[in-house]
Protein backbone atom coordinates (compact mmCIF):
# COMPACT_ATOMS: atom_id res chain seq x y z
CA UNK A 1 0.00 0.00 0.00
CA UNK A 2 1.11 3.57 -0.63
CA UNK A 3 2.16 5.47 1.64
CA UNK A 4 3.16 9.62 1.98
CA UNK A 5 4.66 12.04 4.37
CA UNK A 6 2.56 15.30 3.68
CA UNK A 7 4.91 18.33 4.58
CA UNK A 8 3.19 21.76 3.95
CA UNK A 9 3.22 21.06 -0.58
CA UNK A 10 5.60 18.52 0.09
CA UNK A 11 4.74 14.74 -0.57
CA UNK A 12 7.24 12.52 0.25
CA UNK A 13 7.51 8.66 -0.22
CA UNK A 14 7.83 6.54 2.80
CA UNK A 15 9.34 2.97 3.21
CA UNK A 16 8.17 1.20 5.67
CA UNK A 17 9.58 -1.07 8.09
CA UNK A 18 7.28 -3.37 10.05
CA UNK A 19 9.20 -6.37 10.97
CA UNK A 20 11.07 -4.35 13.48
CA UNK A 21 9.45 -4.40 17.48
CA UNK A 22 8.29 -0.83 16.96
CA UNK A 23 7.24 -0.02 13.25
CA UNK A 24 8.57 2.72 11.35
CA UNK A 25 8.92 4.34 8.20
CA UNK A 26 11.90 5.59 6.30
CA UNK A 27 11.52 8.81 4.36
CA UNK A 28 14.36 10.16 2.40
CA UNK A 29 14.22 13.74 3.74
CA UNK A 30 15.58 15.87 7.04
CA UNK A 31 14.08 16.34 10.26
CA UNK A 32 12.97 19.76 10.33
CA UNK A 33 13.02 19.43 14.27
CA UNK A 34 17.11 18.05 14.60
CA UNK A 35 18.46 17.33 11.12
CA UNK A 36 18.09 13.40 11.14
CA UNK A 37 18.43 11.76 7.80
CA UNK A 38 16.97 10.42 6.95
CA UNK A 39 13.53 10.42 9.12
CA UNK A 40 11.92 7.72 10.62
CA UNK A 41 8.55 8.48 11.43
CA UNK A 42 5.45 6.72 13.47
CA UNK A 43 1.99 7.21 12.80
CA UNK A 44 -0.27 8.56 15.66
CA UNK A 45 -4.17 9.11 15.92
CA UNK A 46 -4.89 7.27 12.57
CA UNK A 47 -8.40 8.13 10.88
CA UNK A 48 -9.98 7.52 8.24
CA UNK A 49 -10.07 10.46 5.14
CA UNK A 50 -12.88 10.52 2.41
CA UNK A 51 -13.22 6.55 3.27
CA UNK A 52 -10.79 6.32 0.55
CA UNK A 53 -7.64 6.84 3.03
CA UNK A 54 -5.93 7.25 6.44
CA UNK A 55 -4.14 9.95 7.72
CA UNK A 56 -2.26 9.56 11.23
CA UNK A 57 0.27 12.33 12.87
CA UNK A 58 3.67 11.36 11.60
CA UNK A 59 5.71 11.80 14.40
CA UNK A 60 9.57 11.71 14.10
CA UNK A 61 11.22 8.59 16.26
CA UNK A 62 14.56 10.55 16.22
CA UNK A 63 13.16 13.47 18.41
CA UNK A 64 9.60 13.45 18.71
CA UNK A 65 8.30 16.14 16.86
CA UNK A 66 5.50 16.28 14.34
CA UNK A 67 7.14 16.00 11.12
CA UNK A 68 3.74 16.31 8.63
CA UNK A 69 0.64 14.13 7.82
CA UNK A 70 1.11 10.33 7.19
CA UNK A 71 -1.29 9.51 4.31
CA UNK A 72 -1.66 5.89 3.16
CA UNK A 73 -4.26 5.04 0.58
CA UNK A 74 -5.27 1.31 -0.01
CA UNK A 75 -6.76 -0.35 -3.08
CA UNK A 76 -10.41 -0.35 -2.41
CA UNK A 77 -13.79 -1.21 -4.64
CA UNK A 78 -16.60 -0.22 -2.16
CA UNK A 79 -14.63 2.18 -0.11
CA UNK A 80 -12.99 1.61 3.60
CA UNK A 81 -15.74 1.20 5.56
CA UNK A 82 -17.47 -1.26 3.46
CA UNK A 83 -14.17 -3.77 3.13
CA UNK A 84 -13.96 -3.50 7.07
CA UNK A 85 -17.26 -4.78 7.09
CA UNK A 86 -16.78 -7.27 4.60
CA UNK A 87 -13.79 -8.85 5.52
CA UNK A 88 -15.26 -8.57 9.77
CA UNK A 89 -17.15 -11.57 8.56
CA UNK A 90 -20.46 -9.72 8.55
CA UNK A 91 -22.39 -10.80 5.61
CA UNK A 92 -23.87 -8.25 3.14
CA UNK A 93 -27.45 -8.51 0.49
CA UNK A 94 -27.42 -6.31 -2.06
Amino acid sequence: MPCWLVVGEGRFAITVHDTDPSPHGEVACECHACGSYPLMVQGHSMKVVEDRAYEAIGIGVCCGAVAGVIRAEPSTLFGLEEDRAVLGGRCRVY
